[in-house]
């Protein structure tokens, strides 16, 4: 019996939270045969299979390859504190995420997903889920042949920066956690990357082309990876 293909990945982000663990998975797994990941800095992973583009973000159109791409995984996002105003933001949750879905769309990528947010809508009274919202109409109006965006909750990690508001927000969470349906509750970043994964290489889109994960979700398909359970 013929052998699958082995697959090539494009991730962006890759040394963030969810992108670290996402990684991980991508090298580890016999699917794929190449890896490319794009950043601003070399990361401290060594795999035969990986290949660092390092660029400025401003710099995106530039990147090119002499090969097509299977599966593209977009990691990008920053916080107002970190960018410190709405441009920086807007720059890094919507503009680098545009380029890259571009560089993926010129690379024939046939499936893209991509981490926003709970609650993201293009018209928030929320700065931050109004943009994460204008992004995610934008990479619908792409139209890749499958689009899988992720809208995790509070992500709990370990992050080299201190965030006073989301370690209130975590605090505050595992005290109230019990009271909060479950798509508000706060959600693991590898929880997230496996349900990236798992989504982009075991659930076939039966019927759109679009497919919305909330964090019940994300964390049901997490644990199905962990499983081996494909759910429907």
């Amino acid at each position: 019996m013929r052998e699958p293909r082995q697959k090539k990945a494009l991730i962006i982000g890759a040394t963030g939270l969810v992108g670290k663990q996402l990684l991980s998975l991508l090298l580890e797994d016999d699917r794929y045969e190449k890896v490319i990941a794009i950043g601003r800095r070399m990361s401290d992973v060594k795999h035969p299979k990986l290949h660092e583009v390092v660029t400025s973000f401003d710099r995106l159109d530039t990147v090119s390859f002499d090969y097509s791409i299977d599966d593209a995984f977009c990691c990008l996002g920053t916080t107002m504190k970190k960018a410190k105003h709405k441009e920086a933001f807007y720059k890094v949750d919507f503009t680098y995420v545009q380029y890259f879905a571009e560089v993926a769309q010129r690379h024939q990528v046939r499936t893209f997903s991509v981490v926003s947010a709970s609650m993201a809508k293009k018209n928030s009274v929320f700065y931050y889920n109004r943009v994460k919202g204008m992004m995610e109409d934008m990479l619908k109006g792409i139209k890749f042949d499958r689009l899988v965006i992720l809208r995790p909750s509070l992500l709990l990690g370990d992050r080299e920066e201190v965030r006073l508001g989301e370690d209130l927000g975590k605090f505050l969470v595992g005290i109230l956690g019990f009271m909060l349906p479950d798509r508000f509750k706060g959600i693991r970043v590898e929880q997230v990357a496996q349900a990236m994964f798992f989504a982009v290489n075991t659930l076939s889109s039966k019927t759109s082309h679009v497919e919305v994960l909330e964090s019940e979700k994300i964390k049901l398909l997490a644990s199905a990876m962990n499983t081996e359970e494909v759910l429907d």
